[in-house]
């Protein structure tokens, strides 16, 4: 799988040719003879081949979709107690999911955990990472509407205090999953955490992102 990192890109996508500045794209026909047999065809060299597959890579590049993760917020609601002895503290992460490319996605699902720990998870195994929020819903291009799911979740007192003193982190990490216009399945990873004291009781604070290798990407 090959990981890039997320970044938004100027795109522009056209059917049949593209041009961009001063670079022109062009429709390739086939020649046939009279017999309506078509002419024959060399062989194309290693060179212009490379150059080929190079323009496809770059067309698909240009064209395609691309989901991320922005304005991720947190709430906590009023604490709970479960069987007259452990608080727990209820919260819910809105995680609006935005179209940085030139062209639509179909959004059919996420995968999505979190944690209370001292360091983000760096790894999810490939049977861990299905979808267990399926869905099926067009996200348009150049972030001009998101998706707003959430997730919902509780953390007990420890885990609160830990967090209100800087010791832990509340992770938040997973995968959306997604097909381009070239009908190609396509993943972000995203690990974003939240520490020190949360907001008053309905109001909102935002999740950060994690940085270090392999905790956010997109293929």
């Amino acid at each position: 799988m090959t990981k890039r990192l997320m970044r938004q890109s100027n795109l522009i996508a056209d059917g049949s040719s593209c041009c961009s500045g001063n670079s022109t794209g062009r429709i390739w026909r086939l020649s046939v003879l009279p017999s309506g047999q078509p002419l024959p065809q060399k062989a194309l060299s290693p060179s212009i081949q490379s150059q080929a597959d190079t323009a496809k890579q770059d067309l698909v590049i240009t064209n395609r979709a691309y989901l991320y993760l922005s304005e991720v917020r947190i709430t906590f609601r009023e604490s709970q107690n479960v069987f007259d002895e452990i608080t727990t503290y209820p919260y819910e992460i809105v995680y609006p999911i935005y179209n940085g490319g030139e062209t639509p996605a179909l959004y059919t699902g996420s995968f999505a955990r979190s944690t209370v720990a001292e360091i983000a998870p760096r790894e999810i195994s490939e049977a861990a990472a299905v979808i267990d929020k399926p869905q099926s819903a067009v996200v348009p291009p150049r972030s001009q509407e998101p998706l707003r799911p959430s997730y919902p979740s509780w953390v007990d007192k420890p885990e609160l205090d830990d967090m209100r003193a800087g010791k832990r982190k509340l992770f938040f990490f997973g995968i959306l999953t997604y097909r381009d216009i070239f009908d190609e399945e396509r993943h972000t990873r995203f690990t974003l955490s939240f520490s020190g004291t949360p907001a008053e009781q309905g109001e909102f604070k935002h999740m950060a992102f994690e940085s270090g290798k392999d905790l956010n990407w997109f293929d």
